[in-house]
This record gives C-alpha cells, sequence and structure tokens, in this order.
C-alpha cells in the first residue's frame, strides 16, 4: 500500500474502495440480473483510481470526476428503491462516493503544477 501523498492519490484510494463495495454488492445480491451493472462499474472504478494514484493524468482525473458524479447519482436512486441490498449499503457507497467527487473536484479547482521552464530573465 502506497502513502497518501497527495489528493489525487487519497481519490484513488476512495475509488478502489467505492470499486469493491460495488463488487461485494453484486456478490452479496447473488450475482442477479438485476444487479448486473454493479460490477462493471466495480471494476471500472477500481481500474480509475488504480491509474490516477500511478499516473497522476490531470485529464483522467477529470473523467473520474464525471464518471462518479454521475455514478453518485444511480446509487441515490438505489438507495431510495432498491429491495435486494440493505439502504445503508448504498449509504455508504454513496459516501465514499461523494467524498472522491469532492477530493477530486479539490484536486482539479487548484492550479496544475507548471514544469522548472526558465523565465525569459535567466537567460
Amino acid at each position: 500500500m502506497r502513502p497518501i501523498n497527495s489528493l489525487i492519490d487519497l481519490a484513488g484510494y476512495l475509488l478502489m474502495l467505492s470499486g469493491a463495495m460495488h463488487i461485494v454488492t453484486f456478490a452479496a445480491n447473488g450475482f442477479t440480473y438485476g444487479q448486473q451493472g454493479l460490477a462493471p462499474v466495480g471494476l471500472l472504478f477500481i481500474v480509475l483510481g488504480y491509474s490516477l494514484q500511478r499516473t497522476e493524468w490531470r485529464w483522467l482525473g477529470y473523467v473520474a470526476f464525471l464518471g462518479v458524479g454521475i455514478g453518485v447519482s444511480f446509487a441515490i436512486r438505489e438507495f431510495y428503491i432498491s429491495t435486494t441490498s440493505p439502504a445503508w449499503w448504498y449509504l455508504l457507497i454513496i459516501i465514499v462516493d461523494i467524498a472522491a467527487v469532492a477530493t477530486l473536484f479539490v484536486f482539479l479547482w487548484r492550479s496544475p503544477k507548471t514544469a522548472d521552464v526558465p523565465s525569459r530573465t535567466e537567460i
């Protein structure tokens, strides 16, 4: 396990946790047809989180921000209408997803680090 050195590392861990929770929900529901979207979304979140930590690509942060933001709306829907899993489990998924979106928002809001390019006065 890599130490958390930046916001992008934290966002990556939150995405991987959310992905694992999606997969556990899919398995706990008996791999039912109605919950088929949980496993692919969970795997996608795990891959996104791992990729964000390893590459720290800003554009991937934007993709993850939009994807998880849309995913939160589906988790909220499941919180209210799901009959297969307990509502508190979906509430935990919502909390982790919102924490990941908030962390990505703060990371993306700050200006990117600039490369050390000599200025005109130094040349």
